[in-house]
């Protein structure tokens, strides 16, 4: 994937920094170093390219804080820290040549988003949100006022666009309808619907500047939202404490793994076929790393919604998930969910994976990490301690 991600006064990142992030990301370093703070504050910035302009920096499981603990300070003595930010890059094809590099024969240009944040009571605010490509600035400034008796939302909406042969802000006729638009949704559309509006609003008003200069913008904002078509998948650095006994549940992702049991359940009763793939994968990484040499889900009835266990063969002997080693309940969660081929366009965000393995397991981890991250829409970013899966 072709992503880099920049911090700049965030946590322990002080001075501005641009990582490129592979199909297969490795952060590694002492504690207290930042990486969880990295996972974290890439999962934020991919939510705002998914439109959503209000992250919550602590949620489940990162945890962040509130500012004065997010924004960088020097020293622990210091007062609040100031603004801090965090960009998302990528390179784009472009209508029209630039004098940039050439990549498979597409002319390419760097196309970048940056999100600035201030404090509002006591909590980060997207203060600042820009997009720069080819020459062009599209930039949305807003305030931290709240409408008498509206949830808050932008009070102040500041919309400025720059193009190659002209610079300018918006009529106040299109900004208020965007200020409107902020109040009724309170985020973005995934296709970044409002600031395509926005550019094209802006090329039909200027009387100066070239409607075909704007529709450009556009046609390169919409370009770069298709770079960042992908979700991040959080996996927390504890998970899942295993039961003896199961009931069905909603299998939504969970950062826990406790979704992992009930998803078990809903493979093995779908598509033999799909369920036989994936099983095969689990099983191979038991069998590869020492852990179990068959994964086994045993309904207790008779219909789907029955209560169920899930079992471990092992060395001819069958076990209930709570009576084996507690690393492999850990890393089941992982392993299920990285196996299943039918998520697509996703980076799994893993913390300390390796909590509870012995090193021939932590070493079959970073074998079976490397095989997810060759397969197409797959990505990993993982922090770990340990020498034996970074070998």
């Amino acid at each position: 994937m072709n992503v880099r991600f920049g911090l700049e006064n965030v946590r322990c990142f002080s001075q501005a920094d641009n990582v490129r992030i592979a199909p297969l990301t490795i952060l590694v370093g002492e504690n207290s170093t930042g990486k969880s703070s990295f996972l974290a504050l890439f999962h934020i910035a991919n939510q705002i390219i998914g439109g959503d302009l209000d992250p919550n920096f602590g949620a489940e499981p990162f945890r962040l804080g509130a500012y004065e603990q997010i924004a960088h300070r020097p020293n622990r003595n210091d007062g609040p820290g100031g603004t801090f930010r965090l960009s998302l890059t990528t390179d784009i094809p472009v209508p029209i040549p630039p004098a940039q590099s050439t990549v498979d024969g597409e002319t390419m240009a760097e196309a970048c988003f940056h999100f600035t944040f201030s404090e509002k009571e006591t909590q980060p605010m997207l203060s600042l949100y820009e997009f720069r490509c080819y020459g062009g600035r599209l930039s949305i400034e807003q305030g931290n006022g709240q409408s008498q008796g509206a949830p808050a939302y932008p009070s102040k909406l500041q919309v400025r666009l720059e193009t190659p042969s002209w610079s300018g802000t918006l009529p106040d006729e299109t900004v208020m309808a965007l200020s409107s638009y902020f109040a009724r949704k309170s985020s973005l559309p995934s296709d970044a619907q409002f600031l395509v509006y926005a550019l094209r609003r802006a090329g039909h008003l200027a009387s100066h500047m070239p409607k075909g200069e704007a529709d450009a913008m556009a046609l390169l904002l919409r370009r770069s939202f298709k770079r960042f078509d992908f979700k991040t998948y959080p996996f927390g650095p504890i998970r899942l404490k295993p039961s003896r006994t199961y009931d069905f549940v909603n299998a939504t992702p969970h950062a826990e793994g406790f979704h992992t049991p009930s998803k078990l359940r809903a493979l093995s009763l779908a598509n033999r076929v799909d369920w036989q793939r994936i099983k095969d994968e689990v099983n191979e990484f038991g069998q590869e790393s020492g852990l179990f040499e068959n994964l086994l889900v045993r309904s207790l009835g008779q219909s789907a919604g029955d209560p169920f266990q899930i079992y471990i063969d092992n060395d001819a002997v069958s076990s209930n998930l709570v009576d084996v080693g507690y690393g492999v309940s850990q890393i089941l969660p992982i392993v299920v969910d990285l196996a299943d081929d039918q998520v697509r366009n996703v980076i799994y965000l893993l913390q300390q994976p390796e909590v509870h393995l012995h090193p021939r397991a932590q070493a079959q981890l970073g074998d079976f990490l490397c095989k997810v991250a060759l397969k197409p829409g797959r990505n990993v970013m993982v922090e770990t301690h340990s020498d034996y899966l970074v070998d």
